[in-house]
């Protein structure tokens, strides 16, 4: 399996600005996220009394502009799945470019999935990845959060 390599422009370019609005989004709902201390972790985790009940792996994606997902299914890389955890769930969020719109889902529900190869302007001897119906997440609209 060849994995996509850790690329620090990328990263500069998306991750504060997108754990941003995901962390201003669920704390409007009440939820509390902060960033994971342990930088090769999961992106988010959500404490409730001091305890983790959930994670969040973030992604913004460069293909979807705006407006709905453009695909009728979801890439997810296999390598996510190593932030599976047993004690508290654990879940996907893929971020639109303008930070509008947003894709969730529990990666429990998937982690059984049978991956694809796909090659990509990343990767092109293909990466493994969880190709899943865009039915099975739940959309959220960030449009308004600030």
């Amino acid at each position: 399996m060849v994995n996509k390599l850790f690329d620090a422009r990328l990263h500069y370019e998306n991750d504060f600005i997108t754990r941003q609005k995901i962390m201003i989004y669920f704390n409007n709902l009440g939820k509390k996220l902060t960033n994971n201390p342990d930088i090769y972790g999961i992106d988010l985790l959500e404490y409730d009394n001091g305890v983790v009940v959930a994670g969040y792996e973030i992604e913004r994606r460069d293909n979807w502009e705006d407006g709905e997902f453009p695909f009728s299914t979801v890439h997810i890389p296999l390598r996510k799945i190593k932030f599976v955890c047993n004690s508290y769930a654990t879940y996907s969020i893929t971020v639109n470019k303008k930070l509008t719109k947003a894709l969730m889902i529990n990666l429990w529900d998937v982690i059984s999935d049978k991956p694809v190869e796909v090659r990509n302007c990343y990767v092109s001897d293909g990466e493994e990845f969880l190709n899943i119906e865009l039915s099975r997440f739940e959309v959220i609209d960030l449009s308004q959060v600030k």
